[in-house]
């Protein structure tokens, strides 16, 4: 976006950038754009719909692991937060669980699964955990962190026109979606009795986690974020207690960034 004459250069996701966004980018670099594409009201309507289908969305994953255990045992020191999936995100994590203490550690699934309790638990024990599973939520911290949930989603279409920014549709819903999540799992760690000194996020950087990392840390926790992979710069603004890289290049890139 160096000049008027020079077009901007726009990378992502097909799908994921929206034109409005790309009309803004335009408009920044000098370049003339008619008209914004959709109104002040149409772009309302569209955050209410997509808050809508992301409140959908949180409510049928409420419903899926309402029977997940969702208790900290007494006794947890360290908590280990991991999605139940065998992915990049998760291989890092995996690869060394079965060398964990389970008498003071308990894994915290995160995100939303795509399998059920037993197979999480089967997926886990395949590599080496014998340890508490829990969910990182329940359905009364469901129901008492909606409305703050709800206000963090009324929020978001403001302060993306603010930036001139609008993301898709099916962007905007996931962010609503996790946004909502995230009230819920924050509130699901306030009602814990046993509060681990340590939390190990094996992934993090969106809202789900993102509110719950920050309230863990408020409530006197020392949050972790063990990167799954190479860094690729500013892409994500961590907010854990510490961050652990995979090679000390990345460690030193940060730093200077």
């Amino acid at each position: 976006l160096a000049s008027p004459d020079r077009p901007p250069d726009i990378a992502g996701p097909v799908g994921e950038i929206s034109p409005f966004a790309i009309a803004a980018a335009f408009r920044n670099a000098g370049a003339r754009v008619g008209g914004r594409g959709l109104s002040n009201l149409a772009i309302g309507l569209r955050a209410g719909l997509a808050a809508l289908f992301g409140l959908a969305a949180f409510v049928w994953m409420v419903l899926r692991t309402l029977n997940w255990p969702s208790r900290l045992p007494p006794g947890i020191t360290v908590a280990i937060a991991v999605h139940a999936e065998i992915v990049n995100r998760t291989g890092h994590v995996l690869k060394v669980i079965g060398d964990v203490d389970p008498a003071t550690t308990a894994v915290v699934i995160i995100g939303r699964p795509r399998i059920g309790f037993d197979a999480a638990r089967a997926l886990l024990r395949d590599h080496g955990w014998a340890g508490p599973v829990v969910r990182c939520f329940n359905l009364a911290s469901a129901l008492r962190g909606l409305p703050e949930g709800l206000r963090l989603a009324a929020a978001g279409p403001g302060a993306l026109l603010a930036n001139d920014f609008l993301p898709s549709f099916r962007a905007q819903m996931a962010s609503m979606y996790r946004v909502i999540f995230g009230a819920a799992t924050a509130r699901w760690w306030m009602t814990q009795a046993a509060r681990p000194e340590v939390v190990v996020y094996g992934h993090n950087g969106l809202a789900d986690t993102v509110l719950l990392d920050l309230v863990q840390q408020r409530e006197g926790a020392r949050t972790v974020h063990w990167m799954h992979g190479v860094s690729a710069g500013r892409i994500y603004v961590g907010v854990s207690s510490l961050c652990v890289f995979q090679c000390g290049h990345d460690a030193r890139w940060h730093d200077e960034l």
